[in-house]
């Protein structure tokens, strides 16, 4: 069965691939991350699926989105992990988020951005402001960054 175009158009920004099945539970792969699609209702989402957060993660990762994991997986050890194969820390790193699934990653980082547009907790979690996703404010950043402007476009929250 094929997504709907909606679907599709949802998922794409997000995915290089993807493949629609007809029956999840046929599915033979290792599963990383269950990503539910629901246009302005993850919250409800989120607490539909509460009863799981004894053996898995949910965390609310967009207006539309929730994500479902295994528990201790998250995007900050990722980070971390990456910081120790080059042999930095969170000094030499910089990270930008925008919703939940991004606390543990701004945590990782000392230069982490809360894109302009982004969730509430994660602005007031982040060091920085960004300018809104719309204008490709991680772009901007980075540009100003390598041009030599290091007060990093002067959106500094704390």
């Amino acid at each position: 069965q094929q997504p709907t175009e909606r679907v599709a158009r949802a998922v794409a920004p997000y995915y290089a691939r993807t493949e629609s099945v007809p029956d999840l539970l046929q599915v033979r792969d290792e599963t990383i991350k269950l990503a539910i699609h629901s246009p302005a209702n993850s919250a409800a989402v989120a607490k539909v699926l509460e009863p799981l957060s004894q053996e898995l993660q949910v965390v609310i990762s967009g207006p539309d989105w929730v994500d479902v994991m295994n528990l201790g997986v998250h995007k900050g050890i990722a980070v971390r992990r990456l910081q120790e194969s080059l042999g930095i820390g969170p000094q030499q790193t910089a990270v930008f988020g925008d919703y939940l699934n991004d606390l543990q990653m701004l945590q990782a980082a000392t230069y982490s951005f809360a894109m302009h547009n982004a969730h509430p907790t994660i602005r007031q979690e982040a060091r920085f402001t960004a300018p809104p996703n719309s204008e490709y404010g991680v772009l901007q950043v980075l540009q100003a960054y390598l041009a030599g402007a290091p007060q990093l476009l002067g959106h500094q929250v704390r």
